[in-house]
């Protein structure tokens, strides 16, 4: 058995109808260079109509990750709350079952968040957006503007890249989880944050969103 010897880091994964893409996301997570002894996967199948729970199973077998099934199709809103209250990383990373990862990016914001201590609650990359085939269709550089305090201009414009993100495990006993009144959760939860803390915009392409043409 494996011993952790860094920070854990929780990954966690909201999974709807994805069984194309599910496979390539849960490898990038699990082969990142941070070790996956030293990352706590939790993945929620949200009632998926297509294979993308059966293909989650036996990906769970291989991989020893924690595999939760909705009884009923909640929304991705409460499926990350529910994600959130079974996870116990230090840190926090989300990622949907669509997108992927660098194999170097819970390795490169685990440093920034442990070089700086607790200056920064939330760190954030650059992303390349990709098709349904994996083509690069363009790159998002984050305005500089959205490191350290990004209240108010978040209010204005939102360029923070969702799968991108780090927490500290610890804000969100001061903020609360997602707004499960709200269909879409994560402009809100930047909000809520930035009134409190400081974001870290680290200036490397670590994640990869994908951008269908539906």
């Amino acid at each position: 058995m494996l011993t952790r010897n860094k920070p854990l880091v929780s990954v966690i994964v909201p999974a709807y109808n994805h069984e194309l893409y599910i496979t390539q996301t849960i490898e990038s997570i699990v082969n990142q260079s941070y070790g996956y002894e030293n990352i706590e996967l939790i993945v929620i199948d949200d009632c998926s109509k297509d294979n993308t729970g059966i293909i989650l199973k036996e990906m769970q077998k291989k991989y020893l990750f924690t595999l939760i099934h909705n009884e009923e199709n909640i929304g991705v809103v409460k499926s990350l709350n529910k994600l959130l209250r079974s996870s116990c990383g230090k840190y926090v990373a989300g990622c949907a079952s669509d997108d992927y990862w660098h194999s170097e990016k819970i390795k490169e914001q685990v440093t920034i968040f442990e070089t700086l201590q607790k200056k920064y609650a939330v760190c954030h990359t650059n992303a390349y957006i990709v098709d349904s085939a994996n083509n690069l269709i363009y790159e998002h550089r984050t305005d500089k503007m959205f490191h350290g305090k990004i209240f108010p201009q978040i209010l204005i414009r939102n360029q923070i890249v969702a799968p991108s993100v780090m927490f500290r495990r610890e804000i969100f006993s001061e903020v609360g989880f997602y707004d499960e009144s709200l269909p879409f959760e994560d402009r809100d939860m930047w909000i809520r944050i930035s009134m409190k803390y400081n974001y870290y915009h680290l200036d490397k392409y670590l994640v990869y969103r994908r951008q269908h043409s539906s």
